[in-house]
């Protein structure tokens, strides 16, 4: 995924794991190589979490991106991608969450956007946590 041709893309666009997808589709990349270049280039502050078994195992976060979860902790009770570890499924939709799901010491008030796919097989998450400039 050559930088100049990602960055092209990336103008004017709003943060989503469809939009994500769709460069995946068109750099022939799989999904979890094309969110970590996304995360690494896109200009919002967001970051990137795969959680395995109920676990986060790894995670990317833009650099304006404070206090992000720690790798080895369990998935918090108000993220998306708790659904699936609980009930087996999970919303496909950006939806607004409490912040306090990804981020350490945030208030229950602050707010965050989040965005999962599930991998079925591998009993896994991809998230994609996003925090828009408007809400601070």
């Amino acid at each position: 995924m050559p930088e100049a041709m990602f960055r092209e893309r990336l103008e004017r666009t709003v943060p989503s794991l469809e939009l994500i997808e769709k460069f995946a589709a068109d750099f022939q990349t799989t999904l979890t190589a094309t969110a970590i270049r996304y995360t690494d280039l896109c200009e919002e502050r967001r970051a990137l979490a795969f959680s395995f078994d109920g676990k986060v195992m790894w995670t990317r976060r833009s650099p304006d991106f404070q206090s992000w979860i720690t790798p080895g902790k369990k998935v918090r009770p108000c993220s998306i991608a708790v659904d699936f570890f609980r009930t087996g499924s999970l919303s496909d939709r950006m939806e607004t969450i409490r912040r306090d799901a990804w981020v350490e010491n945030a208030s229950e008030r602050e707010t965050i956007k989040e965005q999962s796919r599930a991998f079925r097989s591998y009993n896994s998450v991809l998230s994609l946590p996003w925090i828009p400039y408007e809400l601070g």
